[in-house]
């Protein structure tokens, strides 16, 4: 069933409901209540996907021809009360889709974070160093790429003596030259990196790239968008993902709302770990391209009904553009200074994530069959 025309004047939705009835088109005409501005409004939905094109057309005709003699019908019954009316039509929101795959995405994040968290509190006292860098088994597993010398720093730190009380003992010159070593070790730091410490940073250029990818590990593509830092982080991500997900997944079909999740996180990943190196997680880059999916379905194609407004779109487009430009301005503070202001904010996946979703929201995939 699909939305093709929502009027506040009454009598005309019953005369173009009239009409697609009288040319054989099997449609609905049902009264709703807008809770915003507590107005009837009347919708019309056509039951049949092969009637959708034709319909459309009799709507524009209706909409700059309403007073043609073929539209003219007897005025319908009144309706009933506002308050005895619902927000939605009782059959439509049976008949919806349960975002039961949006449910079960959010159920896999929180299970490894738990596990991840469980993971970390094995390795407190090394974490506690401020010098430490220490990767879970299940970050080791996930990231995009785990280089060499993740590993090795990170079992260093694991290995490294503690005190009666737990805290790691100040390290020794031995231990504190065996460290330098490792970190020495090359790997893929980013394209930011790359430019922020030019010329310093040559040597990156002669580092491979993919490293675990081409050993076959393909599935790290998109592994990194399950895991999240900590719980503010997760929280954020994943109610985005329950609001924005949701819509989709009531209205496309989940084959194609999974693979526009999958595309998305490929794509933002790839970018962000060109940008930034492997060392990045979350969810945002996907959230991200959900939000410009359905602004870009809201665009083109407002009959699909898409509830997000205009303020929540903006909130995000603010927020993502405005962490950018943020970062570049930092960018320029650490160019030219000694400072390290890294926001460790993924804000190559945010806008890579965004765009994308902007583009499949154009393709036919993506958005056929909608209910």
């Amino acid at each position: 069933m699909r939305q093709i025309a929502q009027l506040s004047d009454e009598r005309k939705a019953y005369q173009l409901h009239t009409y697609l009835t009288h040319e054989g088109i099997d449609s609905r005409f049902e009264p709703q209540l807008d809770p915003k501005t507590d107005q009837i409004l009347f919708t019309i939905w056509v039951e049949s996907e092969d009637d959708f094109e034709r319909s459309l057309d009799i709507v524009e005709h209706f909409n700059h021809h309403s007073d043609d003699p073929r539209y003219a019908v007897k005025p319908p019954p009144p309706p009933p009360p506002p308050n005895e009316m619902p927000k939605e039509p009782e059959e439509r929101l049976q008949n919806r889709r349960r975002p039961v795959l949006t449910y079960l995405i959010i159920l896999l994040c929180a299970t490894l974070f738990m596990l991840d968290m469980s993971q970390r509190i094995k390795v407190a006292p090394a974490l506690a160093n401020p010098k430490a860098t220490v990767i879970t088994p299940i970050e080791q597993a996930f990231f995009y790429d785990t280089p060499e010398s993740f590993v090795e720093v990170s079992n260093f730190w694991k290995q490294v003596e503690v005190d009666d009380k737990g805290k790691i003992k100040t390290l020794t010159p031995s231990e504190e030259n065996e460290l330098k070593e490792l970190e020495k070790i090359p790997y893929w730091k980013g394209l930011y990196d790359l430019v922020l410490f030019w010329p310093a940073s040559k040597s990156q250029l002669s580092v491979p790239l993919f490293g675990k990818i081409l050993q076959g590990e393909v599935y790290r593509l998109i592994t990194p968008v399950l895991l999240h830092g900590n719980l503010i982080h997760i929280l954020f991500n994943m109610l985005w993902l329950f609001f924005l997900g949701k819509m989709i997944e009531e209205r496309i079909s989940r084959f194609r709302y999974l693979s526009l999740m999958v595309i998305v996180g490929v794509v933002s990943n790839t970018v962000q770990y060109l940008m930034t190196g492997p060392a990045f997680l979350g969810y945002s880059g996907i959230v991200c391209g959900l939000a410009g999916f359905i602004w870009m379905r809201q665009k083109i194609a407002p009959w699909e009904g898409y509830p997000l407004e205009r303020i929540t779109a903006l909130f995000l487009g603010i927020f993502i553009f405005g962490m950018l430009a943020f970062q570049i301005v930092l960018f320029f503070i650490e160019r030219f200074s000694n400072f390290d202001l890294n926001l460790q904010i993924a804000n190559s996946a945010h806008i890579t994530g965004a765009l994308v979703g902007i583009i499949l929201a154009r393709f036919e995939l993506f958005y056929k069959g909608l209910e």
